[in-house]
């Protein structure tokens, strides 16, 4: 409303100073009068028009800034119990929150400050899936079983259990909202363990209610980002427990209550998708070829040709783009692809990326040590 409310202050300033310098004389005829209201009419379709173009892209001005190259890097060593780390979220580089679930309840929590991590040591019964922060007093965590947990500023609390209808199996694999009153939930659920079906709540600041997703079937929702109000990209697999069909990947664009799906791909090395929010949308990831998103076009920026590709992408902009490759991470800088970091070890796999402004968090898993390994990167 500000940003309207200058567009026709803006008008008024300008019909004004038309008026006087155009016209220039008293206007007295029916005609002029007529002619004068015309121009202050047409001016104002004009501005209006244009203050609404302005507004389109709710998610802000695209960063087309080619990224920086030039990183000090960091490696941190997490023994969770036994726990894998299942995400990583955060308001800066020393306010970094990480989620971990399997065996050991009192290791859910992870907090790193700036210089280290740590765990407050309370068991709590809960499997953590997806976490996502607006503030550092405002963190939303959501997990196996319906469970939602919220980070006040203080201390981890339930903030609430979903259960979809007649069934006792459930998961929330991912939470992502523009506010902490405009927020969604996605998972899935089966009757008997058998077929998958789709799992969407929205939040709106008092209660979270259930969103009608099921033109779907045999699908399982695990990852959703939102760019606008009732609009988002959500990422899929569907999967049929007796094998009839190969499991696939898919990716839709989610409207209100439908969602329509805009790729599909059978889940192999190479072929699966991926998102991630930038400024000005998102980064869709279909195979090995990259697009951006606006919330209305694709734009095709490159396709991925390494070998070591691993089908997962986070960034700042469409030009500070990364990957994360089998054997270590690599970004897009607007021209090329290349390495800013390679590991040592083959039994390392990346999970999840985390950017800030001028930082990298890569949170991977050393399935032979079974230790939690946190990469960061600093930007020089």
């Amino acid at each position: 409303m500000n940003h309207l409310h200058r567009r026709l202050t803006s008008f008024r300033i300008f019909y004004s100073n038309f008026y006087r310098g155009f016209i220039g004389k008293k206007v007295s005829d029916p005609k002029e009068i007529s002619m004068t209201k015309y121009f202050m009419y047409l001016f104002a379709i004009i501005f209006m028009l244009t203050a609404s173009d302005c507004r389109k892209n709710p998610v802000g001005p695209i960063d087309d800034t080619p990224g920086r190259r030039d990183y000090t890097w960091f490696v941190d060593t997490i023994y969770a119990g036994g726990n894998i780390i299942r995400g990583i979220d955060g308001i800066s580089q020393t306010d970094v929150w990480a989620i971990s679930e399997a065996g050991d309840l009192s290791k859910t929590f992870y907090h790193f400050n700036g210089t280290k991590w740590s765990t407050d040591g309370i068991n709590r019964s809960i499997a953590p899936e997806a976490i996502h922060a607006f503030a550092s007093n405002d963190i939303w965590c959501v997990g196996l079983q319906g469970d939602i947990w919220h980070y006040n500023g203080t201390a981890w609390s339930s903030q609430a259990k979903i259960p979809p209808p007649n069934t006792n199996y459930y998961d929330l694999q991912d939470v992502d909202g523009n506010s902490s009153t405009d927020l969604y939930a996605v998972g899935n659920f089966s009757y008997n363990g058998g077929d998958l079906y789709p799992l969407m709540y929205h939040y709106d600041g008092n209660t979270w209610t259930r969103v009608n997703v099921q033109n779907i079937l045999d699908c399982s929702l695990y990852k959703i980002r939102c760019y606008t109000q009732d609009k988002a990209l959500v990422m899929g697999s569907t999967h049929k427990p007796d094998g009839s069909v190969p499991d696939s990947s898919k990716i839709y664009l989610f409207s209100g209550d439908n969602l329509q799906e805009i790729y599909s791909a059978v889940e192999t090395v190479g072929s699966m998708g991926d998102i991630a929010k930038v400024p000005g949308g998102i980064l869709l990831l279909k195979g090995r070829g990259l697009f951006f998103f606006d919330g209305t076009n694709q734009q095709e920026l490159i396709t991925i040709q390494n070998s070591e590709f691993g089908n997962s992408v986070e960034g700042r902009g469409i030009k500070d783009v990364f990957f994360g490759m089998w054997d270590g991470i690599a970004q897009y800088n607007g021209a090329d692809i290349q390495y800013l970091y390679n590991f040592s070890d083959p039994n390392i796999r990346i999970d999840f990326i985390k950017v800030f402004p001028n930082s990298i968090f890569i949170n991977s898993y050393n399935r032979t040590l079974q230790i939690n390994i946190i990469f960061r990167g600093y930007l020089k």
